[in-house]
Formats: C-alpha cells, sequence, structure tokens
C-alpha cells in the first residue's frame, strides 16, 4: 500500500524498519480473534454440528479440538471451532464445561446445535454422564453419532499380512521423501520433467483407513516418477 501510495522508495525505507519481537504474534492473534469472531457471529444464526475430541502434543499435554459443520450462503462448510488445554482430568463434566463456556462466551445458543461426533471412550459417549448425554440435556435436538475413525483403526488391524506388508513398504518410500524438504523438491521437480499429473506424495496416517486408499493410489501413479527418483538417489533397496 506505501508503494502504491507513496512510491518504491518509501517502501523500502518501511520495510526497513525492524519489528518489535512480539509484533508478529500479536499481529497473528489478532487475526486469530477476527477469524473467531467472523465464525461465532455466523454460528449465532445457523444450526451446526460439532466433532469433539481429546489429543495429545508432542509433550504429552491434553487439549480438547473441537472441529464445527455448518450451513453459510446455502453451503455446508467445516471449520475448527477451538483448541485449548485441558487443565486437569478430562472427564465428561470438564469436556461439557469447556464446550459450554465458549458458548457462553461468544453468545452462542445451545439449540443451535443439532449433532454432535465423537469417539466411543465413556467420558464421551456415555449414555448417562458422557459429553453426548451433557450436550443433549441443553440441545435435546442433537443427533449424536459415533465417529468412524477409531473403527477403521481397529478393522485394519485385521488386515491381511500381504496387506500389511505392502503399507509398509509404501510407507517407508513415502516417508523417505516426504521427511526431508529437499528430497520433496527434487521429487517433485523430476514429476514437472516427466510431466506427471501430481507433483507430491501424500502422507500416510496409521490411524485414517481412509487416506490409505488416497496414499497407494498417489504412489501408483507416480511410480514411474519414484523408481526414476530412488535409483538416481541409490536406494535401490526401497524398490524391492
Amino acid at each position: 500500500m506505501v508503494e502504491m501510495m507513496l512510491g518504491e522508495q518509501s517502501a523500502n525505507k518501511l520495510r526497513s524498519i525492524p519489528l518489535a519481537d512480539n509484533t508478529v504474534g500479536k499481529r497473528i492473534s489478532d487475526i486469530s480473534d477476527d477469524l473467531c469472531d467472523q465464525l461465532t457471529d455466523v454460528l449465532k444464526y445457523s444450526h451446526f454440528g460439532l466433532q469433539v475430541d481429546e489429543t495429545t502434543d508432542v509433550v504429552k499435554d491434553a487439549h480438547l479440538i473441537t472441529y464445527v459443520r455448518y450451513i453459510s450462503a446455502n453451503e455446508i462448510k467445516e471449520d475448527l471451532l477451538f483448541c485449548k488445554p485441558i487443565v486437569g482430568r478430562a472427564t465428561a463434566v470438564e469436556v461439557f464445561n469447556m464446550i459450554d463456556s465458549f458458548f457462553n462466551e461468544h453468545g452462542i445458543s445451545r439449540e443451535n446445535c443439532v449433532g454432535l461426533c465423537t469417539d466411543g471412550a465413556q467420558s464421551m459417549a456415555g449414555r448417562h454422564a458422557g459429553v453426548q448425554t451433557l450436550v443433549r440435556e441443553k440441545a435435546p435436538h442433537a443427533l449424536w453419532t459415533h465417529c468412524m475413525l477409531p473403527r477403521q483403526a481397529l478393522a485394519s488391524g485385521s488386515m491381511s499380512e500381504e496387506l500389511g506388508n505392502l503399507l509398509k513398504d509404501v510407507a517407508r518410500v513415502v516417508n523417505y521423501i516426504k521427511n526431508s524438504p529437499l528430497k520433496g523438491r527434487l521429487l517433485a521437480q523430476l514429476c514437472k520433467d516427466f510431466g506427471a499429473e501430481h507433483t507430491a506424495l501424500l502422507y500416510y496416517c496409521e490411524s485414517h483407513w481412509l487416506s490409505r486408499g488416497k496414499v497407494l493410489q498417489r504412489v501408483y501413479e507416480l511410480r514411474n516418477e519414484i523408481a526414476t527418483f530412488l535409483c538416481e538417489n541409490k536406494n535401490k533397496d526401497l524398490l524391492t
């Protein structure tokens, strides 16, 4: 904007001014708050469904992640509603209070909640004192759905040995390339030179059954490019 209004010289002077150590962090926080306000303003006037899960980060701290699916401009949209640390034990009451306090803070009506999706843990799915029961006390029209992903992980654990070994080999190849930014860029350039439809592999997720088919399909579609890349990098053992 400065360049358009005052010219390139003034813009360069502005770029030379060093930022304070917290300037970028504050700007990110402001953007995050604004996005949250935009989302909650929509939820005040729209029915929505929640997907709730407890997870841990790399230092084993527990967090509650909540996604929301809603209707806006005649389109179904999905966004991250909030991710908050869980203090103490992740009981059903504690999880429900975190959701309820968020609704109170942003003026969202509980009656707008028409769906809830959780895993099968007792604290989430319990009929008498689970999160789904507590939510439906405030939102009587909400329907509870048992998330399919944990069940997919259990089902995929009993796959045939041949398919299991195949997935392990594919995961080794994908991780070898995806774990190195340089290898990823080199493969992308090779795919462009070959005129391939795709230029990158997909990450293999152990707990997400649906992603495995997409990973296998992408590896198959780029099989020639991957074989050439591994040969050029003297890693033919990954081809066997």
